[in-house]
Parts: C-alpha cells; structure tokens; sequence
C-alpha cells in the first residue's frame, strides 16, 4: 500500500500523488478552489495553526483506513510555497504488538547477529536509511525483543516518535522546545 500522500499546489491545480514501494505516482488534479479548505483540515485534524501559512509545521492524528478500518497512524507536514502549503501525510498503519524480529524480512544468520546484538548489556546499536527504509520498525522490534527476553529500564529519544510503546520512556526531540539530540 500507499506511504505516503502529497497534495501539491500549482499555479491552477493541486496535484495528488502517492508513494507506494518507494515509487512517486500521480493520482489525479483537484480544482485550485479546494487546495486551502483541504489543507485546513488537515492541519485542524493534525493539531496545527491554521492561521499559519508562512512556516512549515507538522503534527499527527489517527484514522482508520482501508476495508478493514486500521487504526492507522498519520504524520502530517505543510511546507509553504510559492503557490500555497504544500501537504504531505505519512501513513504509518503498523500495530506496535506485531513488532518482532523475525518479522523484518532478515536471512537467519542477520537475524541471530542482530538478536545477540540487542543482548548486550551495554554498547550503541545505530540503524540509519532513508525516509521509509523501515528504521523506526527495526528499532521498535528489537527493543520489543530487548523488552522481552532481558527487562529493564528503557528510554527513547526519538523524532518523531513514530508509536507508543508501554513501558518506554519515549522522548520526542522538540527543538521548539529547546529539547534536541545537543541537549
């Protein structure tokens, strides 16, 4: 399925377009006319200003989506352009108590690597990828796994962070608020 949602202004029309597998495919053209009033409410559901139209924001909301009406979890962002706030939503439908290691697709020799790796008592595991490369599903898999076979104290610093996790304290890096990954 799609990952993401763009809605783009132009001078007449607003393209939408999807990302699905990576692969940016246009979905149709919608009237200039319903560009503000669509981004409006997105930025209502997403709890940002929507006085604002001069600075990019982002923000988040949970829908159910699909057939089967997953709870899916949205993150929002507006950039201003020339044209209007351009809009993208990602769409992060991925249920938090699915998240194990055997699940990410790795050869069993990575696995066993990667498992023994989240064993350590002490060290630094770092995951780094492009956008949508499945960094946040590995982290969240592998402190499942930590979570289950060695218990402790655990806490994130993320941005965003991406899904609540029971028994983490999670941390989102907000430089609004003066807390980054300097402080």
């Amino acid at each position: 399925g799609a990952s993401d949602l763009h809605i783009d202004p132009e001078e007449h029309v607003s393209i939408v377009q999807i990302r699905v597998d990576g692969i940016l495919e246009s979905l149709k053209k919608l009237p200039k006319s319903i560009h503000v009033p669509l981004v409006s409410r997105f930025k209502v559901m997403s709890r940002m200003d929507i006085a604002e139209r001069r600075m990019a924001q982002d923000g988040r909301f949970f829908q159910c989506l699909g057939p089967k009406q997953k709870r899916t979890h949205i993150r929002a962002a507006v950039l201003p352009t020339t044209h209007g706030e351009r809009l993208t939503l990602r769409l992060l439908a991925v249920d938090t108590e699915q998240l194990t290691l055997n699940k990410l697709g790795m050869s069993e020799v990575a696995l066993r690597t990667f498992a023994n790796y989240t064993a350590q008592r002490q060290g630094m595991i770092l995951l780094s990828g492009p956008t949508g490369s499945g960094k946040s599903t590995t982290l969240y898999a592998a402190l499942r796994h930590r979570m289950a076979n060695h218990p402790g104290r655990f806490i994130t610093v993320e941005e965003p962070v991406e899904f609540d996790i029971v028994g983490v304290a999670q941390i989102e890096v907000d430089t609004s608020d003066k807390v980054s990954f300097d402080t």
